[in-house]
């Protein structure tokens, strides 16, 4: 039995038909995907100059710590100048404060002389 000729062009025509409409949607369909991509790729460009920008401003982990080291070292620098001038200042009042013991008890010496002196 040989198949109808009119039966095989009417499957013809729907699978050309479904066929089309398949190569339609997959058209679509890729032309969706590349829309998203672009969008993606632009979200990306987008990103990397700001991470770039944001690596521009940040300090190296390395020179921040070279930085902190110096600050520290200048610390104790001033830290050290402070001591050495308290010392000085303790040094001088003691100074001063042997200074009027001895100008007070000399006065009082002198004055007590001086009163026995009349």
């Amino acid at each position: 039995m040989e198949p109808d000729p009119k039966l095989l062009a009417i499957r013809l025509d729907e699978f050309e038909k479904r066929f089309d409409e398949r190569t339609a949607y997959h058209r679509e369909a890729l032309l969706l995907q590349a829309k998203e991509y672009e969008r993606r790729l632009e979200a990306l460009n987008g990103s990397h100059e700001r991470i770039q920008e944001i690596q521009r401003e940040q300090v190296r982990r390395e020179v921040f710590d070279q930085v902190v080291a110096g600050l520290k070292d200048k610390v104790d620098e001033v830290r050290n100048f402070k001591a050495n001038i308290e010392g000085r200042i303790w040094g001088i009042m003691a100074a001063v404060t042997v200074g009027n013991i001895i100008i007070a008890s000399a006065a009082s010496v002198l004055a007590a002389y001086w009163m026995r002196a009349k």
